[in-house]
C-alpha cells in the first residue's frame, strides 16, 4: 500500500514538537480517504531542530509501524524551509520538493 504523509513541527517555550499524519486509500475505490494520527511528541534530540532530526524522528515513527520508505508516495510539510529539506533527506532524490 502506498502512504502519503503530513507532518508539521512547532515549539512551545523551549519544546519542539512535531505531528505526523498518515492518509491512505479507503477500502474500497469510492471510499473517501483514510487518515490517522501517528505520532505527536517532542523530538528525539531536543537540543537540536534541524532536518536532520525531523528526519530521524520521522523515520523512527514510521519503523514502529513497519511500514518501509518505499511505501511512501508523498510526504508533506508546509513550506518551512527545515520541513522541505526534512522531506528530501527522507525521500530519494527523483521525489525531491523544490
Amino acid at each position: 500500500m502506498q502512504y502519503l504523509t503530513v507532518f508539521d513541527g512547532w515549539s512551545e517555550n523551549s519544546t519542539h514538537f512535531i505531528g505526523i499524519f498518515i492518509v491512505f486509500p479507503g477500502k474500497e475505490r469510492e471510499d473517501a480517504p483514510v487518515m490517522h494520527l501517528w505520532a505527536f511528541a517532542p523530538l528525539l534530540d531536543e537540543t537540536s531542530f534541524n532536518a536532520d532530526n525531523h528526519a530521524q524522528f520521522i523515520r523512527a515513527t514510521i519503523n514502529s509501524y513497519s511500514i518501509s520508505l518505499s511505501n511512501l508516495f508523498c510526504i508533506i510539510g508546509d513550506n518551512c524551509s527545515t520541513n522541505k529539506a526534512t522531506a528530501n533527506l527522507i525521500l530519494c532524490t527523483s521525489f525531491r520538493l523544490s
